[in-house]
């Protein structure tokens, strides 16, 4: 199970403890008595209040009037909270055991306490954060090329990017430790040419990657139509602006905000 699966667990635990916390309160409030419903097949429905036996006595069956519908919903409320409760209290008892016995980091802690020497004898299941970062970055892929008199931008790194809101992003990235590749070729579309994302980015913690592309002239129009029609290829080949995909942009009059890229970052990087 990955650490994002684990979190939504947690997530999970915690709703369905607002969800019971609700329900509760719900039923506290309800009437007494239970609801009877009888359709007739001159398609006329008929609500009747049960209220509650008492010891030597029937329960008592009493019409509800179309003026007393709140309480006939009330009632139908009531017994769809009560199953309700009993199904979310028996979730949340289960995901809080499974929590409990299951420790997150125990199968990539394993191979981090190992020596040197051991590790190169045996073929690991699954490598720690820090080893499975090394691999990451240690790819080598082809760069892509630039032509003459295309203006010179260096990041912290020493990478050449094409833009000073490149430098920026990457850089931004390099302060947060966040692993990127500037360029990395992909295919997109299968059997189709090899595409060249601005970034790729990794979150270390979820081991998920992100295309993060930047539109940095969006006061140009063709431009704009240009790259309109590649995050629609991204789409049509499931990959969604806000979850794989991200996306930030500029015009000559609204450049990069970093303080909106910092959001980004702890967003969908940290």
């Amino acid at each position: 199970m990955s650490s994002i699966d684990y979190e939504f667990l947690e997530s999970r635990s915690k709703s369905l403890q607002k969800m019971i916390e609700r329900a509760r309160e719900r039923i506290k409030r309800a009437p007494n008595g239970t609801l009877e419903i009888r359709a007739k097949k001159n398609g006329v429905v008929d609500y009747y209040r049960r209220e509650p036996s008492s010891e030597g006595k029937k329960r008592k069956r009493v019409y509800l009037k179309a003026d007393e519908i709140e309480i006939s919903k009330a009632l139908a409320q009531k017994a769809y909270d009560k199953r309700l409760l009993a199904i979310a209290q028996k979730q949340k008892s289960a995901i809080d055991a499974f929590l409990r016995g299951y420790d997150a980091n125990a199968l990539k802690d394993l191979y981090s306490m190992l020596s040197p020497e051991r590790r190169a004898l045996i073929q690991v299941e699954e490598i720690d954060d820090e080893e499975f970062v090394r691999q990451w970055e240690a790819v080598t892929f082809s760069h892509g090329k630039f032509d003459v008199g295309d203006p010179e931008f260096y990041t912290h790194k020493g990478e050449r990017v094409r833009s000073k809101a490149e430098i920026i992003i990457a850089d931004a990235l390099l302060a947060h430790t966040v692993p990127y590749r500037y360029e990395p070729p992909l295919t997109i579309v299968p059997g189709k040419r090899i595409w060249r994302p601005d970034f790729v980015v990794l979150n270390k913690r979820t081991r998920q990657e992100f295309i993060l592309e930047h539109l940095g002239k969006m006061d140009d129009e063709q431009y704009c139509n240009d790259n309109l029609g590649k995050i629609k290829t991204y789409i049509e080949n499931g990959i969604f602006p806000g979850e794989k995909l991200i996306l930030t942009a500029e015009t000559s009059a609204r450049p990069l905000s970093t303080r909106d890229l910092e959001r980004i970052i702890r967003h969908y990087f940290l």
